[in-house]
């Protein structure tokens, strides 16, 4: 949200870029954080989309002129059937786990084995009878 509020009053925060320099940086720390085991960057990352693109459309904003009416309300309507798309991606894609070959680099999203015995931890062994959608 915070980096919705700044894009759109970009014209009135003293220093934008300092501030947008700021919130990239602290972006950045915790998307490292997440490759820690057992802290899930999928979820992070789906999570900081899903909210840019819901704070375009729900937080309230002011507009000055007809042109930036314009464009603030194009933002939403853009923004809104995606959060639509992105939901039922993550709804299809909860219900039908792929397979966890198909993607050879995207364990290292969640955990990067700094060591040889890092990420050891962090593969679970789940019984077949617990896991439900088989």
């Amino acid at each position: 949200m915070m980096v919705v509020e700044l894009l759109q009053g970009w014209k009135w925060v003293r220093r934008p870029c300092v501030q947008l320099t700021k919130l990239i940086v602290f972006i950045i720390f915790l998307l490292a954080l997440g490759t820690l085991p057992y802290l899930d960057n999928f979820s992070h990352i789906g999570g900081f989309v899903f909210g840019v693109l819901a704070s375009f459309v729900f937080v309230p904003y002011i507009t000055i002129g007809k042109w930036d009416r314009v464009k603030k309300l194009s933002l939403v309507l853009f923004a809104l059937p995606v959060m639509g798309l992105l939901f039922l991606f993550g709804f299809v894609v909860f219900l039908n786990s792929p397979d966890p070959d198909f993607c050879s680099w995207c364990s290292y999203l969640d955990c990067i084995p700094y060591t040889s015995t890092f990420c050891e931890s962090f593969i679970l062994n789940i019984p077949s009878s617990l896991v439900p959608f088989k």
